[in-house]
């Protein structure tokens, strides 16, 4: 849902898979509520961590009004019947660490504008609305950086240690299970007496 409306998402969202890898992601933006790539741009040192450097530019483009104004009484379908359009484009920034997928740091650079806002009765035909540098709180970035260093050794013991080890583990016992068999298959052994079964006396014959 974006904004109260269905939407079909494609690709990632602001967290990365564990073990990301050095390639570009599908990216799904809230705004045009469509996907493209975000790139990958190399590796970064961030507060100790090496981390994925990703960058993506949405370009200039029409989006929906919000379905809730800043000002009372005004609805969407009232400005669309006036021609005034919204229009976004953004430049957003993360640092991932790749083994969590966890952004330790984001900014994004974001502007909108209202396209034919004469028609709203503005002295101008294109209005800013936004422009800014957002930026993620400082004690987020401490927060979330701690967490990563805390949490690496077992996502790396999840997703790559355990399951080797359970490999090395299973060959073993495939292993161990084949050298059983083939020993209890060894010729001239033999094989373990079975006494026979005694055979019970026939029932009497009534007179």
């Amino acid at each position: 849902m974006v904004d109260g409306d269905p939407v079909s998402r494609e690709g990632i969202e602001f967290k990365w898979p564990f073990l990301t890898e050095k390639r570009d992601y599908e990216y799904f933006d809230a705004q045009t509520r469509t996907s493209s790539p975000i790139h990958y741009k190399g590796t970064r040192t961030f507060r100790g961590l090496d981390v994925y450097y990703f960058e993506q530019t949405v370009p200039w483009t029409k989006v929906p009004m919000p379905k809730t104004m800043p000002i009372k009484g005004i609805t969407p379908q009232q400005i669309a019947k006036t021609g005034m359009t919204r229009w976004y484009t953004t430049k957003r920034m993360f640092w991932v660490d790749p083994v969590t997928g966890a952004p330790v740091n984001g900014e994004e650079i974001h502007k909108e504008e209202l396209r034919n806002a004469k028609a709203m009765g503005m002295s101008q035909d294109t209005v800013t609305a936004f422009a800014g540098h957002v930026k993620m709180r400082e004690d987020y970035v401490t927060s979330i950086v701690g967490q990563v260093k805390s949490q690496r050794l077992l996502i790396l013991l999840l997703t790559s240690y355990l399951p080797w080890g359970f490999l090395v583990l299973g060959g073993g016992l495939l292993a161990l299970a084949l050298w059983l068999e083939a020993r209890s298959r060894r010729p001239g052994e033999p094989r373990p007496h079975t006494a026979p079964r005694p055979v019970p006396d026939p029932a009497p014959t009534p007179a």
